[in-house]
């Protein structure tokens, strides 16, 4: 499976300009769930890929011109990259080579502006309380970035009355020509009377035109590379929207997502410490098929990823390991007399016992081997973080 993982702002319209000094610029989408202090990728869905398909200019800006939050974001990155999970395209090239289309795809999307409404909500909402839940530091940078990009080009009455109205309205939002258009696009959003008129709808559809751009490239992007994608969670709203007008749940890629995260959620809560490492370890492991078989089990309904899914596992495997303890006692006075042998006798034993337990044992525990493969990831990330603060 590959996933293509979006670069933000990028469209067929000359908006990005706009966007370029923004520290979300090209970035991959990070887990908004997780970035109090700074972006982290989404983990697990990097168990679900052969390849991660990644745009070279977003590559390049990660290793060389991010913002410090994305640290952590451009370290794993990198690390797959160099182990060949990382495949590197144009994005720009197969943007600008679709720009008709694309073209045509906006001016459908436009002329129904109402219909958008719901989905521009929910998805701002979202944003919303993303920003709410990062630390001041880059809230604060945020506010500082976008209230000097969107107020700079403007005459100083407005600039004026944008630092004194609404110094914190410009980082609820994505960047657009200023502060004041999407001011007005807000209102037109919680007021249909206001939608009527001519200002606040040309505000509307201004705003609007970045979002659905932008997702009209990645569905572009996503169709010409042939494989499903992840994207900033704020935007999925808009997706589904789309998705749903040719008889689709959700976009290619989506399911699968959020079914290992919830794997993740409710059978390795604690499991918050990833590193590069254990990611590629897992991704070159050959257990890596029962976990994506279950995630594809979830997909299609034949598995619930739950609290009791959690603790039957947990039951089953506790069942495992304690019926593989009776079979090594067993071995043990099974294989006694080899200890006999002189001078090889204890070294023959553990080897026939071994001989005899491992295949009882893979048999066993073969159900299971995806819990396996994530509970070793689990205590190696345990370990080397203590390892970490110890030192």
């Amino acid at each position: 499976m590959q996933i293509l993982l979006t670069s933000f702002g990028i469209s067929h319209l000359s908006h990005t300009d706009n966007l370029s000094s923004d520290l979300f610029f090209r970035m991959p989408p990070a887990c908004m769930a997780s970035a109090a202090t700074k972006f982290r990728p989404d983990y697990p869905v990097f168990l679900l890929c052969d390849k991660v398909i990644l745009d070279r200019q977003t590559y390049d800006r990660l290793l060389d011109d991010r913002h410090w939050s994305y640290a952590e974001m451009a370290y794993t990155l990198k690390a797959l990259e160099g182990e060949g999970f990382v495949q590197l395209e144009d994005f720009d090239s197969i943007v600008a080579s679709n720009r008709e289309l694309l073209d045509s795809m906006l001016v459908r999307d436009l002329k129904e502006l109402d219909q958008w409404v719901p989905v521009l909500k929910e998805s701002t909402s979202t944003w919303r309380d993303f920003i709410d839940n990062l630390d001041a530091p880059i809230r604060d940078e945020i506010r500082s970035i976008r209230d000097y990009q969107r107020c700079s080009d403007q005459p100083f009455d407005i600039r004026r009355l944008i630092n004194h109205e609404f110094a914190d309205f410009s980082m609820y939002s994505p960047p657009s020509r200023s502060i004041l258009t999407s001011f007005l696009a807000e209102e037109a959003m919680n007021s249909s009377s206001k939608r009527r008129k001519t200002e606040f709808r040309d505000a509307l559809r201004t705003e609007l035109s970045m979002y659905l751009s932008y997702v009209n490239a990645n569905l572009v992007l996503s169709n010409a590379l042939e494989c499903g994608f992840h994207d900033w969670q704020d935007f999925r709203p808009f997706y589904r929207d789309k998705f749903l007008r040719v008889g689709k749940d959700a976009p290619p890629a989506e399911q699968q997502i959020d079914a290992v995260n919830s794997l993740f959620n409710v059978s390795f809560p604690e499991f918050t410490f990833w590193r590069p490492k254990e990611i590629i370890r897992a991704i070159k492991d050959k257990r890596i098929r029962e976990l994506r078989q279950l995630v594809d089990a979830a997909v299609n309904g034949e598995a619930t990823f739950d609290r009791e899914f959690a603790v039957r596992v947990l039951h089953e495997v506790f069942k495992v390991e304690q019926s593989m303890a009776k079979v090594r006692n067993l071995l043990s006075y099974v294989t006694l007399p080899i200890d006999f042998v002189p001078f090889v006798g204890n070294v023959a034993q553990k080897v026939a016992e071994e001989a005899i337990a491992r295949p009882i044992e893979s048999k066993k525990k073969k159900p299971f081997r995806w819990f396996y493969l994530i509970s070793e990831l689990a205590e190696s990330s345990k370990n080397s973080q203590q390892t970490a603060v110890e030192g």
